[in-house]
């Protein structure tokens, strides 16, 4: 058995500020410590731009191959990164079922025997009703045959994490992003869906809490309350596998993003480097 190791980042607008690159340095020396064998990134802004030039820069400096998922409505593209000894076996880019598009990459890991698909997702900040829409297009990665991870910003606390208790603090035209049609307590229909089709939530199943994932503290501002945005969801076969999770809070990341990192490992009867 060895650990695969698979983290979730949202950039926050590919993690530059015009000329300004630092915020994207200290989330790939983050990235690069943590060690993943899968990096699942949101926000990826501007990575196709002259032929490619920012995703090759994240490639060759995490030291894995990566594959881009254009949005091309919103720009906040998605992306999958693996590093060696996994193998790709296909891609595909969803722009048209999500408000920003999904990264599919099917890999084979030596010594697994069935096939496993990544899937970096975003989900639709506009509407509880658009999330809604995007899960049920994710169900079917839960089947109990299917080897299935789905990791990045859902935009919404899960079933059973607690209810932020400042929404106020919103303006109404932001809350109605997140609340139910009362317009009293969070809509959480996308991830009990998910729940609901047999995908486990890595945090919950080791009762690791639902501390937020945002905002962080260098990023107060930002158009969300405290809630557990990033989530690692495994289908029915790799939920026994799950044996860590954690979400990386420190003074680069306080700055890095609006988003914390989460990193989660599974055991898996995998040949990992």
């Amino acid at each position: 058995m060895s650990a695969l190791r698979i983290a979730t980042y949202n950039l926050l607008h590919d993690g530059q500020d015009e000329e300004d690159r630092s915020r994207l340095d200290a989330a790939l020396e983050v990235l690069r410590e943590a060690a993943p064998h899968v990096v699942m990134l949101q926000e990826a802004r501007r990575f196709e731009a002259d032929g490619g030039r920012l995703l090759l820069e994240v490639e060759r400096r995490l030291g894995m191959r990566g594959w881009l998922a254009l949005a091309p409505h919103t720009g906040q593209n998605t992306a999958v990164l693996v590093a060696p000894p996994i193998e790709p076996r296909a891609f595909a880019a969803d722009p048209v079922r999500f408000h920003h598009a999904a990264a599919h990459l099917t890999v084979a890991l030596p010594g697994l025997g069935p096939e496993l698909t990544l899937v970096s997702v975003h989900l639709s900040p506009a509407s509880p009703a658009a999330r809604l829409a995007e899960a049920a297009h994710l169900a079917d990665l839960a089947a109990t045959d299917r080897f299935s991870i789905v990791a990045g910003d859902c935009n919404s606390p899960g079933p059973g994490d607690p209810e932020p208790g400042d929404w106020e603090r919103l303006p109404a035209h932001f809350r109605v992003r997140y609340l139910d049609e009362a317009g009293e307590r969070s809509d959480r229909r996308a991830l009990r869906l998910l729940a609901a089709a047999g995908f486990a939530d890595a945090a919950t199943a080791l009762g690791a809490g639902a501390e937020p994932t945002v905002p962080t503290t260098g990023h107060p501002d930002a158009e969300f309350v405290d809630f557990r945005a990033d989530r690692v969801l495994v289908s029915p076969p790799l939920a026994d596998g799950i044996v860590g999770q954690r979400m990386i809070r420190d003074e680069r990341t306080h700055r890095a993003s609006d988003h914390y990192p989460v990193v989660v490992d599974l055991d898996l009867p995998w040949a990992g480097a």
